[in-house]
């Protein structure tokens, strides 16, 4: 099955952090059909995967699916029924390993709780996060500023006319990467024109929407629109990954 816009830009990203990171334990959580994972497998991707959600039908499909298509890696990857925030990131081979989370497909706001939970539970473990919120952006960013999260990668997309940020963010302190920000740096830049016209849209569209918020007192837009207001659209110069 072809991977939309926002899958497809999530794996490739998944796929050149694990060249620069070489993670031993990808969990591909809120995976839904498991299509992105799958796609991992089929590209040859070294790591172990796990396929994670929380509807026992769905993932029933899936390891059925898996099976069928993937029955000489069954030693790579594993379907479990799982809350996100209670991954056994601690019942692996190599506790210690290195581990990228993908979570997408649900808001900002659900996606903190799960990442601030797994913290909670592994302070000792430098984790990475490829994160695909489908709304409350500016609230994810601004509490992963506050938790020291570094940014190693960040990225707009348009699928469908609907437009998604795509974060790849570490709790490792020890890296060279800078702080999130609260609006997006590397966001910002593009290399064509159409990715320039791509952001100019994103931009204005974010602006128009906390613009509504800013109506109902809302302090959260007050804060956004002075972070979003001060955004500058340029050509490429800074790189991550």
């Amino acid at each position: 099955m072809r991977l939309s816009n926002r899958l497809s830009t999530i794996q490739s990203i998944a796929e050149h952090a694990h060249k620069q990171y070489n993670y031993d334990y990808i969990w591909d959580t809120c995976c839904d059909h498991g299509q992105l994972g799958a796609g991992l497998l089929k590209n040859g991707i070294s790591s172990k995967l796990f396929f994670v959600d929380i509807v026992p039908e769905l993932m029933a499909s899936l390891e059925q699916n898996l099976n069928q298509f993937f029955p000489n890696q069954k030693h790579q990857w594993r379907v479990l029924c799982e809350d996100v925030s209670c991954l056994p990131l601690n019942g692996v081979e190599n506790p210690n390993g290195k581990h990228l989370i993908i979570i997408a497909g649900v808001g900002g706001d659900l996606m903190l709780e799960f990442i601030t939970q797994l913290n909670q539970r592994f302070p000792d473990l430098s984790l990475d996060f490829l994160l695909c919120p489908v709304h409350h952006q500016f609230s994810l960013r601004s509490q992963l500023r506050k938790m020291e999260f570094n940014l190693r990668y960040e990225e707009v997309l348009d699928d469908y006319q609907r437009f998604y940020e795509v974060l790849l963010v570490t709790s490792d302190s020890t890296n060279q990467s800078p702080l999130i920000s609260v609006a997006g740096e590397v966001l910002w830049q593009y290399k064509t024109a159409s990715e320039q016209n791509m952001l100019e849209r994103y931009l204005s569209k974010t602006i128009e929407h906390y613009k509504r918020m800013q109506k109902g007192n809302s302090k959260l837009a007050d804060s956004a629109l002075v972070a979003y207001e001060s955004v500058k659209i340029e050509k490429a110069s800074l790189q991550f990954l």
